[in-house]
Order: C-alpha cells, then sequence, then structure tokens
C-alpha cells in the first residue's frame, strides 16, 4: 500500500517571459514525498512521486487555462481541458531527493518546476476548439500535443552530445539493467563506459564502483576488488567512496565505522546512479545496528 507522506499543494507563481510584450509565462512549482515499502524498487517510487506531482501541477494550470478560453463552459469539458494542460506544461526541472528514516526505511522526495506560455496555450486551445467541430477528434490533436511537450522536455538532455555526457549515459543506461537483474548486460556497458573514459583521460569513480558491486553480485570478489581500489584513487566521486568504504569496513568487521559510511552513502546517493546499492546498504545498516 503507497504511504504518501505529505503532498504540497502545488503553487503558482506569476513572471514575464521575452517572447513579446504580451507574453506571459505562468511557472508552478510542486513537492511531493512517499514513504518506500520495504524490498519496493526506487525507480517505481519515484515514478509515482513524480507522477503525482505533475498531477497536482496540472490541476492548478488547469484552472488558468480554462480561464484563457473564450467557448462556454460546455464547450471544452475540465476533464478534456486538464489532459491538454498536462500535454503543453513544459518540466523545467525535477529533482529527487531522499530521508533515511530512523527504523531504516526509505523516503523519496521529489521537487517540480513547470511553465506555461498562456499565448502558445490560447492558441493551442483554438486549434483543439476547432478540432472538436471537424472530422479531427481531440485524441488527435491531443497526441500531436504530448510530441511538442516531449520535444521540450530536456530534463534528461544533460546526458547527451559529448563523450562526457555519453559516458554518463552509458553507464546510466548500465543502472537501469543492473536495476532489472540483468547484471551481464550492464557488465558490458560498464566495461564499455570505463574503456572510453581512459582513451579520453576522463576515468570516473563512478564507473569503477558500479562495476565493482556487479563484479561482488557476481561472486567475482578480486575483480570487484580491484575496481574498488581503483574507485579509492580516482576519488572523484565522494559519494561513491562512501559505499566503497563501507563494503571494506563491512568485510573488516568494523560495524560501527560500516554503517557510518552506508548512512552517509544513502544521504547523497543518487537514485539514478545507485539504485540497488542504497538497497543493499538500507539493509545492511539495520542489520549492522542490530548486531552493535
Amino acid at each position: 500500500m503507497r504511504k504518501v507522506i505529505f503532498l504540497l499543494t502545488a503553487l503558482a507563481a506569476f513572471s514575464f517571459g521575452g517572447q513579446s510584450a504580451s507574453a506571459e509565462v505562468k511557472t508552478f512549482h510542486a513537492e511531493n514525498s512517499y514513504l518506500m515499502d520495504k524490498g519496493e524498487p526506487i525507480k517505481d517510487a519515484q515514478d509515482y512521486v513524480f507522477k503525482d506531482a505533475v498531477r497536482n501541477i496540472s490541476e492548478q494550470a488547469g484552472v488558468v487555462v480554462k480561464a484563457l478560453s473564450q467557448s462556454k463552459d460546455s464547450e471544452l469539458e475540465l476533464d478534456r481541458v486538464e489532459t491538454f494542460t498536462a500535454a503543453v506544461l513544459r518540466i523545467r526541472a525535477k529533482t529527487f531527493g531522499k530521508e533515511l528514516t530512523g527504523d531504516g526505511g526509505l523516503k523519496i522526495t521529489v521537487a517540480v518546476d513547470a511553465e506555461l506560455d498562456t499565448d502558445n496555450a490560447a492558441e493551442l486551445l483554438n486549434e483543439l476548439r476547432e478540432a472538436k467541430k471537424s472530422a479531427k477528434g481531440y485524441e488527435e490533436v491531443l497526441k500531436d500535443y504530448t510530441k511538442r511537450k516531449n520535444q521540450f522536455d530536456t530534463v534528461y538532455g544533460e546526458y547527451l552530445g559529448s563523450y562526457q555526457k555519453r559516458i554518463m549515459r552509458t553507464i546510466r543506461d548500465g543502472c537501469k539493467l543492473q536495476s532489472n537483474g540483468k547484471l551481464n548486460e550492464a557488465l558490458k556497458l560498464y566495461d564499455a563506459a570505463i574503456a572510453e573514459s581512459v582513451a579520453n583521460d576522463a576515468e570516473l569513480s563512478l564507473a569503477h564502483v558500479k562495476r565493482g558491486y556487479v563484479y561482488a553480485m557476481l561472486d567475482k570478489g578480486d575483480l570487484a576488488l580491484e575496481d574498488f581500489k581503483r574507485a579509492l584513487v580516482l576519488n572523484n566521486d565522494e559519494v561513491g567512496i562512501h559505499f566503497v568504504k563501507a563494503i571494506m569496513a563491512d568485510a573488516d568487521g568494523n560495524n560501527s565505522q560500516a554503517a557510518q559510511e552506508y548512512r552517509a552513502f544513502v544521504k547523497d546517493a543518487d537514485i539514478i546512479y545507485y539504485d540497488t546499492e542504497i538497497i543493499e546498504a538500507l539493509d545492511r545498516i539495520v542489520e549492522l545496528e542490530e548486531a552493535g
């Protein structure tokens, strides 16, 4: 059962864009928080809080869009306006966070910023209104709007482009495979990311931490240790280093230090890259602290 901790009502603020003297951009912000069930995938929790925050924003923005319509209330139904609004909203940023609860649970948070160009929305509303009067139906028009919205959404665009960004995208794709239990496939991508980073003198601790953990999961302890040692030498991913130090302290039987390092890791780890490792760390924290 989903346990929503709180949901702050989406707040609409007003600012003015620079496209023209009359152009107005309305900005929206929403935050959401969710306490995960034990064993629940972090990605599922992220998707849940994000979609709920966007739904909240869409409801608030729908009121604004409805006010732009010069039609009678019966001409464009409210549910259609809200669907339309979700399609034309531009997501400017989404930031995921997490908090470790006292009992070893994990609370996922998200903050979402979106904007709506009122001139553009009014123009598209006119198209939607005309579509209702013609043979071209709502669904076809809304599908086109959704496509436009997806083209504008650049939240993950930073992973594309230069070789550094290609490396990060390769690692991220490996993370997805790892989260789905496809360890050998993930390993190939981590290998590729490390090879490209070495060739470009841009080696990352992150890639070695990820590959090392997969090696450990595949019972290849020697290879895992090599990657962990390399990550410590590179030392350009402070979060991942906490995880490596935790594993090493854990292996040495230093429960207190291991728990401390695991907690530091969970506190700052990016869910996009460290999904499975966070779950492992949470389980170990509970076990280590119970053992005293």
